[in-house]
């Protein structure tokens, strides 16, 4: 069994991201306490982590995956569940990830091929294509925590997509990652488009 406990102290920036929705990848982000504890073992990866809002601006979590109708969501869609991880492979290290991934939110990380980023489409709250990325507002002093226990055996890669539909390598580096932002004014329906801005915080062994 390989049994990886990761805590806030080991939080690592995600490269460079110059995507137009994204903010910046941080070591810390002000106002937000978290942890993470990851294990691997040959047929089950557990991940388990809290985050915790501890400044008076709300801060919103994408936690819970796209919404292909936003005027008629279907509950599953709402609920967070293993599907919502998505794994991302950056050179040798595996990345499982709750994150914006989408050609409006640019290419941070190289996990879109030059092909998928020149399909560029209407993007935004008024854009015509109505997919939007479901996530969790924290108030002051609220705190998200979630448990995913993901099948080794179904897992594969998602991003970058000519990888897509492989199984990755849980052998070498892996990180988990969540996608956040600090705003004043959360959706109301916890919907946000596909370039809604983003500060992505990473933990790795």
């Amino acid at each position: 069994m390989r049994s990886l406990s990761i805590l806030s102290s080991t939080l690592i920036a995600l490269g460079a991201l110059t995507g137009c929705g994204v903010d910046g990848s941080r070591s810390h982000m002000a106002g937000v306490d978290w942890d993470v504890d990851l294990t691997v073992t040959e047929h089950t990866v557990t991940i388990s982590y809290r985050v915790t809002n501890t400044q008076t601006r709300p801060l919103v979590v994408y936690n819970r995956g796209w919404v292909a109708d936003p005027a008629n969501p279907r509950p599953a869609e709402l609920e967070a569940t293993d599907d919502d991880i998505q794994i991302v492979v950056d050179g040798d290290v595996t990345e499982l990830g709750l994150r914006i991934i989408d050609t409006c939110h640019g290419n941070p990380d190289g996990e879109l091929t030059h092909a998928d980023t020149g399909k560029r489409r209407d993007c935004g709250a008024g854009s015509t294509d109505p997919a939007r990325i479901a996530a969790t507002t924290l108030e002051l002093g609220e705190k998200l925590v979630q448990s995913f226990d993901l099948d080794v055996d179904a897992l594969r890669v998602d991003y970058p997509t000519e990888l897509a539909g492989t199984v990755p390598d849980l052998t070498g580096p892996i990180r988990f990652c969540v996608g956040v932002h600090r705003t004043a004014k959360p959706a109301p329906d916890g919907l946000y488009p596909p370039d809604a801005k983003e500060t992505i915080l990473c933990a790795r062994a």
